[in-house]
């Protein structure tokens, strides 16, 4: 019996030690699997910055806070020679060289370096302008240890109480089987916060089994690619048929190297996703692919550098007149007076169209950037109406245009600042008289409307004028889009007008809309909050057919 006992204080002995050090492997290795999903979720996110960078023009910290913000992190963009030229955080005049920290050395020798210090983990990417560095602190994983480790804590000391009671009762009974339920519990446990890390995860995780299958798919994937529940299981070119995709899986496979790309993908949702695939460490042919969904990031990026051309290409146009006739009249002034007049008009002429190119831009930029404070207060709607319509009454009669109000007697007050609601109505009627052919008739009206429950006015700027083709509608509020160049410009426009008028209509909390046919005129409307009112649900509907586009993102002029 006395060497019964023995054995059992051995054993107990041994759960315990065994207890303690399933704890600590626990620990370790908790921290280790997070911490390297925290770092290849950084290197791809390293690869669009990387990218980014390469197709910038200049390397500075307005770009590299542009990145962070995108990506979550802190960006830093150094030069070849160590010097920063711009970060996301700090100023980067106010950073020494980094040629010397390690990540940045390692990104230059392998094509990526890694590091981690003073609680944050850093990842570097090279590049042809420089390297790039990410960083995010570590106490996301530092969190996740401390959430876990009263669990981990809890099944040692279960473990060990269950071990001493074994050894009472083995004094009295015959050994009896330790209950699996803690260890069970401990799984579940950090399955469940796997499975939480997973679903809020905005990015999308695809895991790859041996064979290939899939054995894995989290939420943001599936909304991404519009993937069903019955994916699990199958190849990943079964759901998502891509031939870049199956490359990237089959090279990621046959060399065990990370890789990386951005993709098209068709379908019903076409998106343009950038997919790192990464072989996993202890589980032979098994892949890990994350997929960053950058469509709105590359259509952004296309609508700035179409801006960047436009507004380049329209402010060329007055400069070189300027220039021209100012040459022109240096010697006009000596050989033939006369003509210096007309070379002066020019000048005048192409001043102002600068003058009127900047203002737009600048109202444009206090708008998009919310430097323009709204004061909203309550007003009647038929008073502001009457005033600017006032404005333009001359000029309609000049070309011999009906310029009439349609406002109910006694329509509620509307909740607005005056200023902006002026100008939504002045650029609107100002288009509306300058496309307009002469006798032609422009009517603005107001006219109540319920949606959700809750009402709200709809103001509409209505012409009798030539209309607008209905391929045009879908981009009538860019910035610089003109339906016409030649007439636009000639007629003094700056093709920014309804770019502003857009951004001031969801400023009021409402949106705005277009209905148009070839010979049959314009209707421009928009919709503005009633007293009491207010929170109205402004999101859009979705675009009719026959030539009517409703719009709450885009930006421009008629």
């Amino acid at each position: 019996m006395r060497g019964v006992r023995r054995q059992v204080v051995v054993t107990v002995a041994a759960v315990a030690i065994g207890a303690m050090l399933a704890y600590v492997l626990a620990s370790t290795t908790i921290e280790r699997v997070l911490t390297g999903r925290m770092r290849d979720n950084l290197l791809l996110r390293a690869d669009f910055v990387a990218w980014e960078a390469d197709r910038a023009t200049t390397l500075d910290d307005a770009l590299a806070r542009d990145l962070g913000a995108h990506t979550h992190c802190r960006v830093t963009l150094v030069a070849p020679d160590g010097r920063a030229l711009g970060d996301s955080e700090v100023a980067a005049a106010t950073l020494g060289s980094q040629k010397d920290e390690p990540e940045i050395a390692q990104a230059k020798a392998s094509g990526h370096g890694t590091a981690s210090r003073d609680g944050v983990l850093y990842v570097a990417k090279p590049g042809r302008a420089g390297v790039v560095r990410l960083a995010l602190p570590l106490a996301y994983v530092t969190s996740a240890q401390e959430e876990l480790r009263p669990a981990l804590l809890a099944a040692v000391l279960l473990a060990a109480a269950i071990a001493a009671m074994i050894a009472r009762l083995a004094t009295r009974s015959p050994p009896a089987e330790v209950p699996p339920a803690p260890v069970a519990r401990v799984e579940g446990h950090d399955r469940d916060r796997v499975g939480r890390i997973l679903s809020d995860m905005q990015e999308g995780v695809l895991l790859l089994d041996a064979a290939g299958s899939i054995a894995l798919v989290n939420p943001a994937l599936r909304q991404m690619l519009l993937l069903g529940a019955d994916c699990v299981g199958k190849t990943p070119f079964e759901v998502i048929q891509n031939e870049q995709l199956k490359k990237l899986v089959e090279t990621a496979q046959e060399t065990s190297e990370p890789q990386s790309a951005e993709i098209e993908l068709g379908g019903l949702k076409p998106r343009r996703v950038l997919v790192r695939v990464v072989p996993l460490a202890g589980d032979p042919g098994g892949l890990l692919a994350v997929f960053v969904d950058v469509t709105d990031l590359r259509r952004l990026e296309s609508m700035r550098k179409d801006f960047v051309a436009n507004a380049s290409h329209e402010l060329r146009t007055p400069v070189t007149a300027v220039r021209s006739a100012a040459e022109t009249l240096r010697f006009a002034m000596e050989s033939d007076p006369e003509a210096a007049g007309h070379f002066l008009d020019i000048i005048e002429r192409n001043a102002e169209r600068l003058h009127m190119l900047v203002e737009d831009l600048l109202d444009l930029s206090r708008i998009e950037s919310r430097e323009f404070r709204l004061q909203l207060e309550d007003e009647d709607l038929a008073d502001v109406v009457a005033q600017v319509v006032g404005l333009f009454r001359e000029r309609a009669e000049k070309k011999h245009i009906r310029l009439s109000v349609d406002v109910p007697d006694g329509f509620p007050l509307v909740r607005a600042d005056r200023q902006a609601l002026e100008q939504v109505l002045t650029n609107l009627i100002d288009n509306a008289l300058k496309y307009s052919p002469e006798r032609a008739t422009v009517l603005v009206r107001a006219r109540e409307e319920e949606r959700r429950g809750r009402k709200r006015a709809r103001l509409a700027v209505v012409d009798t004028g030539p209309g607008i083709e209905e391929k045009h509608l879908p981009r009538l509020f860019e910035r610089f889009y003109r339906v016409d160049k030649g007439r636009s410009r000639e007629l003094g426009g700056t093709g920014l007008g309804l770019s502003i008028v857009k951004h001031l209509c969801e400023a009021l909390g409402g949106s705005i809309s277009v209905e148009s046919a070839v010979g049959k005129g314009s209707t421009f409307s928009f919709t503005l909050p009633l007293v009491g009112q207010e929170r109205i649900d402004a999101s859009p509907t979705p675009p009719p057919s026959s030539g009517v586009v409703q719009l709450v993102g885009g930006a421009g002029g008629k």
